[in-house]
């Protein structure tokens, strides 16, 4: 367990990261993105390509990988709805093996990032207000979402209560990164569709929902 503790997550994503954008960058210049390409591709693969994104996604919270990549890329692979229904399943797994991670092998090392940080009102105000906070982190990009997964495990909050909240107030950030992801193949070819306007209001809208929640934060406190 101690071994397990030393390990340093965040360059290990870091490392991951930087490999599926050079994988990313290497498929845009052989022209993968194109639009027959790409559906070829997918034909090809049929039914392994979702199941292969959602177990990559579902492990990249692990090692603190950013999950936002992986909205852009499942609405360029699999559509705007299809993308959005593999990220939210990819995200409720990742969620899962963080929680369990935390409460039965990693609970020092979390405790460690937690404690006398910012975060450390956030870990006591579960006990009080239990699933509310998860909504709260869910639909704000204000936290660290990968660092969360992990603090839930350590508080007293029911997994089902948890789990139930990670699914439903996900939906709004994974779709925004879906459909702006799906918008991606229209501009790389030249066009800025509907969609790619209603993915940018979408993206503005959640940028600036942490100044909206902090306003309102200081008005209760």
């Amino acid at each position: 367990m101690d071994k397990i503790e030393k390990v340093n997550f965040k360059k290990i994503g870091f490392l991951i990261t930087l490999i599926i954008i050079l994988i990313f960058i290497k498929f845009y210049f052989e022209g993968l993105f194109n639009n027959k390409d790409l559906s070829l591709t997918l034909h090809h693969y049929k039914n392994f390509a979702p199941v292969i994104y959602i177990i990559v996604y579902s492990l990249a919270p692990v090692f603190f990988i950013p999950p936002s990549p992986f909205g852009l890329i499942a609405g360029i692979l699999f559509g705007p709805i299809w993308g959005t229904l593999y990220s939210l399943i990819g995200t409720v797994i990742g969620a899962t093996i963080c929680f369990y991670l935390a409460k039965y092998f990693l609970g020092n090392y979390i405790k460690n990032k937690i404690l006398d940080s910012r975060f450390e009102k956030l870990y006591h105000d579960v006990k009080k207000n239990g699933w509310k906070i998860v909504a709260i982190t869910r639909l704000i990009p204000l936290f660290p979402y990968n660092l969360l997964n992990y603090m839930f495990g350590l508080t007293e909050i029911k997994f089902s209560h948890y789990i139930i909240a990670s699914f439903i107030f996900s939906i709004p950030s994974c779709a925004v990164y879906v459909i702006f992801g799906n918008s991606i193949i229209d501009v790389m070819n030249g066009r800025f569709s509907l969609k790619f306007f209603v993915a940018v209001f979408l993206f503005v809208l959640m940028s600036i929902s942490p100044i909206i929640y902090k306003k309102i934060r200081r008005k209760f406190d």
